[in-house]
């Protein structure tokens, strides 16, 4: 009877490790990170303001020195923060901060009245400051002053560049103003009136809360581009630097030509920083300008490794890079590529059990840049790829069939940047798709590749701050394709997505996606089809390569890769009809038989708030959700599959490396009644919980 004991206690025994290591983990690393509290000094718990009803408490914390002190998690004080200490003479001068703050903003008559400090039992404070506002100066006239002589479209672009930093009713805010004169110069020197001049002035009538503001401008004469010279090119080839730079001398003068040219250059990609600056000095017509670059290195050699570990597979990668951007010359970039991995088959989160095979990959990669292609600005794309890749999703887990694919891309076409936010890509792309197994027999129906040619259009407008880590701005990206005449697949693909990030204070971000995408099939995907098992193969594998899949790292997170969307018994997975003991035939209703098949139509929405800590360290709370459905221009928003859960970040220098925690949010991922979610998804520790890691944010 003991030994019977131990033996149904053992299972249990054995499934609690992984949570106990977890829990381990997590003390270990809040031990060490732990800040001693200091004794016999005041620690600031909260700081709040009263009063404050045009500028928020978040703004006004951020222009004093004073803080409360940071909660790990919005929980913990001490960990990976320091303490926040009260001095009472730091403290007096923020209230004077407070008011000159509130003035440069429009309140002339704004006063803290008090500043209220309670002590608590534990030597914390809380700070409470009152404020009175008062009522704010408004703009009541602007004036442009100074345009008389100049052409009509260089009056109106001053004026309109004026009325966009600073319009008549609105509060008076100092760095608005300022603001204004740097708009109406700029308006002025991309037209040609390289010397222009703009001086302001403001009349504060305080009785009447009203504010007369001028802008004097004193413009010249137009003038023109003159010589340029170029420094720090003793190691590059001049020819193609000139030719992006694609000012000439005698061409009307321009800011903006000045900072497409500065562009151009950097996207060579030979130039670690690039300077273009006009020298102004004198009274001549022709501005000379002088080109500064600073080389990065030709040629360049990368290694890597890394692990990928989810809740479909785990594999240890490794990657080798050379790239060379003076190929052959004229600053041709040829990059090549090679990422060999072995997929450790049915070792997945949460059980992480020994795996039963070794599954080897490779990626292999060659792209060509030629520059300055038909004109100066435009580049000549040429791009090669060729894969073999296992195929595996949350239910394969038939030990005698283990399916790939083995995949060769080509791609020729063209791309160019406008300025510094707007970028198009057309090219015309090849692919062809080859089945395999790496264990057990191959579908007789497989014996045939798939051939798809599309030819592509990716365009997108970019006004974010940064594109690492946006926290202002906006981005949005087109994407259709057309496939055919030539290959199996005839189609026409749309997608777009949209993106905005709004500063919510100077630690916080709120970032906000939307994705939208629609394909039309014209040879594929038919009921009536179906019923011929050859011709059922391959609209299934068309499917998988052409249709719309949601769910993963860079979509919704509380889903594995392909996660959301159709799913459905695809028979040639199973060629003996079987998955262990179950009918996987294609009349089965099993859902365990069931797997991800490309959908028609896809809809995704992202909320995410980002919160910068202490250094490289930051959190955000996210929600995602989407759906894929299977017929054309279905929008179904009645399966939301919602998921919602927190994360962390970590800064490096080539994005920050993050970690999210997706729970599908219980009843709210399918609200049709008695229909239930598509697929089976994976659990961690019994919950309806994935994580999601990877390189730079989710978007």
């Amino acid at each position: 009877m003991a030994n019977a004991e131990r033996r149904d206690l053992s299972p249990g025994r054995a499934a609690s490790w992984p949570r106990i290591r977890l829990t381990a983990a997590c003390l270990l690393a809040t031990l060490v990170s732990c800040v001693p509290r200091p004794t016999e000094r005041q620690i600031v718990g909260a700081l709040d303001f009263e009063g404050n009803e045009s500028i928020g408490g978040d703004e006004l914390r951020g222009r004093i020195a004073t803080r409360p002190t940071p909660k790990f998690l919005g929980l913990f004080r001490g960990v990976f923060y320091d303490y926040q200490i009260l001095n009472p003479y730091v403290l007096e001068t923020d209230l004077k901060r407070i008011e000159r703050y509130y003035r440069a903003r429009g309140f002339y008559e704004a006063k803290v009245v008090g500043a209220r400090v309670v002590a608590d039992e534990r030597d914390s404070v809380q700070i409470e400051i009152r404020v009175v506002e008062g009522p704010s100066v408004v703009v009541a006239t602007r004036v442009v002053r100074g345009l008389q002589s100049l052409p009509a479209h260089v009056q109106a672009a001053a004026e309109a560049a004026a009325a966009e930093r600073l319009d008549i009713g609105e509060r008076f805010d100092e760095d608005r103003y300022r603001g204004a004169e740097s708009t109406i110069k700029r308006a002025l020197t991309d037209r040609g009136y390289a010397r222009a001049e703009v001086t302001r002035r403001a009349r504060i009538d305080l009785p009447h809360k009203l504010a007369a503001v001028a802008y004097d401008v004193r413009a010249g004469k137009p003038a023109v581009f003159g010589q340029i010279e170029y420094r720090g090119l003793e190691r590059i080839p001049n020819g193609p630097v000139k030719r992006a730079v694609d000012i000439a001398s005698g061409e009307l003068y321009s800011t903006r030509a000045l900072e497409a040219a500065r562009q151009a250059a950097l996207e060579l990609g030979v130039f670690s920083s690039v300077d273009i600056e006009p020298r102004l000095d004198g009274e001549a017509d022709e501005i000379p300008v002088t080109f500064d670059g600073r080389p990065a290195p030709l040629r360049t050699l990368r290694f890597g490794a890394g692990l990928r570990l989810d809740s479909v597979r785990t594999d240890v990668h490794l990657l080798g890079g050379f790239q060379n951007r003076n190929f052959l010359g004229g600053l041709r970039r040829l990059s090549l590529e090679v990422r060999p991995s072995v997929v450790l088959f049915n070792t997945r989160l949460p059980e992480l059990s020994a795996p039963e095979r070794l599954l080897p990959q490779i990626e292999l990669l060659a792209d060509f840049k030629q520059p300055g292609f038909i004109e100066p600005r435009t580049n000549g794309l040429l791009r090669a790829e060729y894969g073999i890749r296992a195929v595996l999703t949350r239910n394969t887990d038939n030990p005698e069939t283990v399916l790939g694919y083995r995949e060769a891309r080509g791609s020729i076409g063209l791309d160019r940047s406008f300025g510094r936010h707007f970028y198009v890509r057309p090219s015309q792309n090849l692919q062809y798709n080859t089945a395999f197994v790496y264990a057990g027999p191959l579908d007789a129906d497989l014996n045939r590749g798939l051939l798809i040619t599309y030819l592509e259009l990716l365009a997108s407008l970019d006004y974010r701050n940064d594109r690492v880590r946006p926290n202002r701005g906006i981005y949005l990206s087109a994407q259709p394709q057309v496939s055919g005449p030539l290959g199996d697949a005839r189609d026409v693909r749309l997608q777009q997505e949209l993106r905005g990030y709004v500063p919510v204070t100077p630690r916080v971000t709120l970032a906000l996606r939307t994705n939208l995408g629609f394909s039309f099939p014209f040879n594929y995907g038919e009921p009536s089809r179906v019923d011929v098992r050859r011709t059922r193969v391959r609209d299934q594998q068309l499917a998988y390569f052409r249709g719309f899949f949601s769910g993963g790292t860079n979509s919704n997170r509380g889903y594995p890769v392909r996660g959301v969307g159709p799913h459905a018994v695809i028979d040639f997975f199973y060629p003996s009809g079987s998955i262990g003991t179950r009918d996987c035939s294609i009349d089965s209703t099993s859902e365990r038989c069931k797997l991800p098949v490309g959908g028609l139509s896809l809809w995704e929405a992202s909320g995410e708030l980002r919160l910068d800590l202490s250094g490289p360290v930051s959190v955000n709370a996210f929600c995602d959700a989407s759906d894929v459905s299977p017929a054309e221009v279905d929008i179904r928003l009645n399966r939301p599959h919602l998921s919602c859960g927190p994360g962390l970040r970590y800064d490096t220098p080539v994005g920050p490396i993050r970690a999210d925690f997706g729970v599908r949010v219980p009843g709210l991922q399918v609200l049709v009644p008695g229909v239930g979610v598509e697929g089976s998804p994976p659990t961690l520790f019994g919950l309806p919980v994935a994580i999601a890691v990877g390189l730079g944010e989710a978007f």
